[in-house]
């Protein structure tokens, strides 16, 4: 009886060391990748601008952009579309579209 008992705390130890470990490197990871969008840059050296920038910023804001940093861009955003939310799909694929038109607009194959 005693050896069951003491089996089972055992267990209960075990689980929850693995729980709280396993919180820990998620917590971890999402530290890791909030710092690494943080110091996302493009090839001309700037950093590139947040979400919310990005999903605000109009056509003509875009067409100002040297063209290294526009195909970033759009390699970033094609990239970014298989990450997010089914809701937000929508408007990371319109800003997709739109950038490549501004691409094709300025003729930059």
């Amino acid at each position: 009886m005693i050896g069951y008992i003491i089996l089972l705390a055992v267990i209960i130890i075990l689980m929850i060391v693995g729980f709280v470990r396993a919180r820990i490197e998620k917590k971890r990871e999402d530290e890791s990748e909030i710092s690494e969008m943080k110091s996302l840059t493009m090839p001309s050296g700037k950093i590139v601008p947040t979400d919310e920038e990005l999903l605000g910023m109009a056509d003509e804001d875009f067409c100002t952009w040297p063209k290294d940093d526009l195909v970033w861009l759009i390699n970033y955003i094609g990239h970014k579309i298989s990450f997010v939310t089914p809701e937000d799909k929508v408007f990371w694929n319109a800003l997709f579209e739109r950038l490549s038109k501004v691409r094709a607009k300025k003729n930059w194959w």
